[in-house]
């Protein structure tokens, strides 16, 4: 079974935990500060996805920025679906800075998660080897 994402307050834990049990490393922490990872989870997998596809071969700003972009075309905060990246017409998803590779990629990507031929939720269950196949 794969591990699940950790939450704040596991990332929280886990950093109190190998600073208690390891002084070298706990310096570190000390000194580096904080672990950001758990601000950088996405919500849900089709939003992790589509995250990793605009950040394909560009800087972590430019990834972010263009993500802010495409995350402000759904009037909501709430999970992306399938269908309400479907609906866009190509222009706007242009617009935001996707580059026509990558709409084609978002596209395929939500066609399959929208006719069932591929399912999100059951790749929480499979090793990583196994999502590699699936997707």
């Amino acid at each position: 079974m794969a591990p699940e994402s950790l939450s704040p307050e596991g990332y929280a834990r886990a950093r109190r935990v190998l600073m208690r049990r390891d002084p070298v490393l706990g310096a570190a922490i000390k000194a580096i500060g904080p672990c950001l990872m758990a601000e950088r989870q996405r919500k849900d997998h089709l939003t992790a996805l589509a995250g990793s596809i605009v950040s394909q071969q560009l800087s972590t700003k430019a990834a972010a920025t263009i993500f802010g972009r495409f995350r402000a075309l759904f009037p909501d905060d709430a999970s992306l679906s399938a269908t309400d990246i479907l609906v866009l017409e190509d222009a706007a998803l242009r617009g935001v800075g996707l580059s026509g590779q990558k709409v084609r990629y978002m596209r395929d990507l939500c066609e399959r998660i929208a006719d069932g031929r591929l399912v999100l939720d059951e790749i929480e269950s499979l090793d990583d080897e196994a999502v590699i196949a699936r997707l």
